[in-house]
């Protein structure tokens, strides 16, 4: 029987579950609450961040193959980008003095700065703006979502002009996160020596270990205040000891960890749009191979989650509110959906939580309650089944523990499995 899974790549029907607060563990620069500075205050010249070591980029510090703008959507760092959106999802100009977008939305334009250069001297144009976008739009292997993009035209050293295949108004939002190559430097191995035009340069990178970022003396905008950046890759519950111990600045923590004091660290809670959700297979089993993200052909199928009725009837008996407070220990929201706080999210998503109606879903739809209190169909189809999760993350692993207890309610075994896995 094919398995059901919890992640961020949802191909199959998603249950979103909860919205998730990005929770960091930093030094506290004085350490008795006051204002003043104090002689033991740490260095920011140098400044150590522990981050899981699914941060880590595969491919390299290469935003063709998705750096900055995959799994974990960030500021590229090594490279600059044309835009760049504010706190409130606004956008602001970074490459970019100024764009427009025709009345048809077919047709974008920007105007770049001329100040801009890259690490090896030379000066960003249209040119590099225009090869980056066309390169992904070209490489099958790119991971940034650009596939309503015809072409992009270097109409001069600072105007770059991007031909539509049809209207895009997410265009802006994947812009703000695509770093900008140079088109005369790059290859293969740019990931491993990229060159770039951001607020820092990559002085080295061990792989499976750290990465250091250094400030760039010649970036155009504000200087970093952190002149050097090591980021460490682990996992959560060594960057937690290595915080205990002292041994770096700042450190990524799970919600599940967020209840506990660390002498000398202060716990601060961004918001932000990650999400967890249960993915359920749609299609029963049996049914014809798909390719799957590694480029192989997998069996897809499940006798019981293909059952709509039945995903309706979880839909409506997850207590998204009790999730948020057990599994994140109240650093996060209900989720309806992977766009909700977006400004194309949908309140049609949002359901109340009423189990009487799952219930009564469940019963229509011929899955009635067995000796066991599991819920048969007519054909012996049991509501059944094996939810996976990555067995190095506590946040799945917990959602996965609270949604299966839940479902029991309504008659629904769940059986939760970590699998060292890698599932996105």
């Amino acid at each position: 029987m094919s398995i059901t899974k919890i992640g961020r790549d949802w191909r199959a029907r998603a249950l979103a579950g909860l919205a998730v607060v990005s929770l960091i563990v930093g030094c506290s620069t004085g350490g008795s609450g006051s204002e003043e500075p104090t002689a033991e205050a740490p260095d920011v010249s140098t400044v150590t961040v522990a981050m899981t070591a699914s941060s880590e980029p595969d491919t390299g510090f290469d935003p063709v193959y998705g750096w900055g703008s995959a799994s974990h959507v960030h500021e590229p760092l090594v490279q600059s980008t044309l835009i760049k959106t504010d706190v409130d999802l606004g956008f602001e100009n970074d490459l970019a003095t100024d764009y427009s977008v025709s009345d048809d939305g077919m047709t974008w334009k920007f105007t770049i700065r001329d100040d801009a250069k890259f690490t090896n001297g030379n000066t960003v144009t249209a040119k590099d703006v225009a090869f980056t976008i066309n390169e992904v739009v070209t490489n099958t292997g790119a991971v940034a979502d650009l596939n309503k993009v015809k072409e992009a035209t270097a109409t001069s050293d600072t105007e770059v002009e991007i031909a539509m295949k049809q209207p895009d108004n997410t265009l802006l939002y994947t812009l703000a996160v695509l770093g900008i190559v140079p088109a005369d430097e790059y290859g293969d191995n740019y990931g491993k020596n990229p060159i770039g035009s951001g607020r820092y340069k990559l002085e080295s990178w061990e792989q499976g270990k750290q990465a250091i970022f250094v400030a760039n003396p010649d970036y155009y905008g504000e200087a970093p205040k952190m002149e050097r950046l090591v980021v460490v890759f682990m996992d959560e519950d060594a960057g937690i000891a290595a915080v205990k111990a002292g041994q770096v600045d700042v450190a990524y923590v799970s919600a599940t960890h967020a209840d506990q004091h660390m002498d000398g660290y202060e716990l601060f809670s961004a918001k932000t749009v990650d999400s967890r959700g249960i993915s359920f297979p749609v299609v029963p089993e049996g049914s014809p191979k798909r390719e799957g993200m590694d480029g192989a052909e997998h069996e897809v199928g499940n006798n019981v989650t293909s059952d709509r009725a039945l995903r309706q009837a979880m839909n409506y008996a997850v207590d998204r509110d009790v999730l948020a407070d057990h599994v994140l220990n109240g650093h996060g929201t209900p989720a309806y959906s992977v766009a909700d706080g977006m400004p194309w999210a949908s309140d049609a998503m949002k359901v109340e939580t009423d189990v009487d109606k799952a219930k009564t879903i469940l019963e229509d739809a011929g899955w009635a309650e067995g000796d066991d209190g599991v819920r048969v169909k007519h054909d012996g189809t049991r509501a059944e089944f094996t939810l996976v999760y990555p067995a190095t993350d506590p946040v799945r692993q917990a959602l996965a523990a609270e949604f299966a207890n839940q479902m029991k309610e309504i008659g629904i075994n769940i059986g939760p499995d970590p699998l060292l896995v890698d599932i996105g």
